[in-house]
Formats: structure tokens, C-alpha cells, sequence
């Protein structure tokens, strides 16, 4: 029973690491010729940039749920592997929004 629920707190953990590698696409494009050359006000290109994270975070978190959860599943463990999910998810839909809003805001106030 541990190893199972060892199972979705690693699944939370990695989740938490796709997290901080998204956050590296907020710089992508920072210093590029295209924003100069195809501009985009700002406030544009932060609503995308959050819808873009948000899609490829959650489609990452439900691929790296499908191993950690199924077995859970099969074993009659639903109550596990649906929490590690819906954590997942509502920190993916409602918390890392706002945090990578502010994240920009303060890179913007850098470059100014």
C-alpha cells in the first residue's frame, strides 16, 4: 500500500519539475528579432504565453499520470490516484496562472 502512495507523491514531485522546466519558456523569445519584427502587445503575448503553459502542463501531467495511476486503477486504489489528478490539476489551473503573471510583470519591470 505505501508503494502505491509513494507512486502518486512522486507523480506530484515530477509534476512539480515539469513546472520549473516550463518556466523557461516565459525567455524563449526574450531577446529575439520576431517580437520586433511581428509585434504583439504585451498583454497579448502574456495571455498566450499562460494559455500555452497551462496546455503543455496539463497534457504532460496526464501522460506522466497514465503509468502512475492505471496501476493504482486496476489495484481498486481510485481514491489515490484520483487526488494526486485533481492536486495536479487544480495547481496547474488555478495557482501557476497567476505565478507565471507575476513572473512576467517582474521581467518586464527588469527590462524597463
Amino acid at each position: 500500500m505505501a508503494g502505491r502512495l509513494g507512486a502518486m507523491a512522486f507523480y506530484v514531485l515530477f509534476v512539480l519539475l515539469i513546472g520549473l522546466q516550463l518556466g523557461s519558456i516565459r525567455s524563449v523569445h526574450r531577446h529575439s528579432v520576431w517580437r520586433h519584427v511581428y509585434p504583439l502587445p504585451d498583454s497579448k503575448r502574456q495571455i498566450s504565453l499562460i494559455r500555452v503553459d497551462r496546455a503543455v502542463f496539463f497534457i504532460c501531467a496526464c501522460l506522466l499520470w497514465l503509468p502512475a495511476g492505471i496501476p493504482l486503477l486496476v489495484h481498486g486504489l481510485a481514491v489515490p490516484a484520483a487526488a494526486a489528478f485533481i492536486a495536479a490539476a487544480a495547481y496547474i489551473g488555478l495557482l501557476r496562472p497567476g505565478n507565471v503573471q507575476r513572473k512576467l510583470k517582474r521581467e518586464a519591470e527588469e527590462d524597463e
